[in-house]
């Protein structure tokens, strides 16, 4: 495995190189310093950063985004189910007595 990532770190090495248009052979050497800076968060920051930041929150916010949208889609294409009819009729029934 070592190997193999020496390997991919020499042909990034490589490409870097001729992004910027050095030859293979040359060295290449970074100006500045590569450390950073101490971060200054309190605890409660550091519980924040971490919350906004993992997959598994950010996929469940995602998943109230639509629960919310699918919902307020329903609403706004809801209609009423009532139906309204009118009707007249004219009694029109009788006994027929005959001979009796």
């Amino acid at each position: 495995m070592r190997i193999d990532y020496q390997a991919k770190a020499e042909i990034a090495m490589l490409a870097l190189k001729e992004a910027v248009g050095m030859q293979p052979e040359e060295n290449l050497r970074l100006k500045g310093n590569l450390e950073q800076p101490a971060l200054a968060l309190d605890k409660d920051q550091l519980l924040q950063v971490a919350t906004d930041h993992r997959p598994d929150l950010a996929a469940q916010r995602a998943n109230e985004a639509m629960a919310a949208a699918s919902v307020r889609q329903q609403q706004a294409e809801a209609k009423t189910d009532a139906t309204f009819s009118a009707s007249y009729e004219r009694p029109n029934s009788g006994f027929l007595v005959l001979g009796v």
